[in-house]
């Protein structure tokens, strides 16, 4: 693309009512204020163009597709429809995803560790301000696809068919509280994510709620989101 159109986006897109300042750290206020309208002041108010994406519509079947290169490993990804940002389902979702990914994880424990069928295996959750995915992704040999596949459907369906047992629920329910904990220890990070949250509508100090809604998750929860 050219210089003109990269102009032409930022111009489109980077207007004040598309916009989120956010100032993390020991500061004084009233000049910080007074630098950002400095700095931003001058820019004409108006709103972004923002173009008109469809909505992905829920599939009612099944799509499979397979693509063959001529390596030694083979990568399968099987993916489900996610949730909003702001949808309920996103937390019980969060903890489904952290006890199937992960080191400590089923996927690795039982795909990898016991039955040794991947290289890699993990699963992750993308929520989004449209719905977003669930994906679970393994790398193994090509030899190995037939059962690796099946493998991959058996843990889907084993927490289909019942609840979690309490210590795993809470142990998925630590780890995310407290990965989430960590990841704010930078001003950085922490800006980086009250802008975020502004700007999709949860909230500057949604982190707080995001921890609140985590420790709410019971594993009937956990067992409806995944047959959903």
């Amino acid at each position: 693309f050219s210089r003109e159109e990269l102009k032409s986006s930022y111009e489109r897109f980077s207007v004040p009512s598309n916009t989120v300042v956010t100032v993390v750290g020991d500061m004084d206020a009233g000049k910080v204020k007074e630098r950002i309208g400095e700095i931003f002041g001058k820019i004409p108010a108006r709103d972004p163009d923002t173009p008109e994406v469809a909505q992905e519509q829920p599939l009612n079947a099944v799509r499979e597709k397979i693509v063959r290169i001529p390596r030694a490993k083979a990568h399968l990804a099987i993916g489900f429809r996610g949730t909003t940002l702001s949808d309920e389902d996103r937390y019980p979702l969060e903890v489904l995803n952290n006890i199937l990914a992960g080191q400590g994880g089923r996927l690795f424990t039982n795909l990898r560790d016991k039955e040794s069928l991947a290289y890699t295996v993990t699963s992750f959750d993308r929520p989004g301000l449209d719905p977003g995915s669930v994906v679970l992704y393994m790398a193994c040999d090509v030899s190995k696809v037939d059962r690796a596949l099946p493998g991959l459907m058996k843990q889907i369906e084993l927490v289909r068919q019942k609840p979690l047992d309490e210590p795993e629920l809470q142990r998925s329910i630590t780890n995310l509280v407290g990965t989430h904990l960590i990841a704010l220890q930078s001003s950085w990070s922490r800006a980086e994510n009250t802008a975020l949250n502004t700007l999709y509508g949860l909230g500057y100090n949604y982190d707080k709620e995001y921890i609140k809604k985590i420790k709410e998750v019971k594993a009937e929860d956990v067992l409806r989101v995944a047959r959903k």
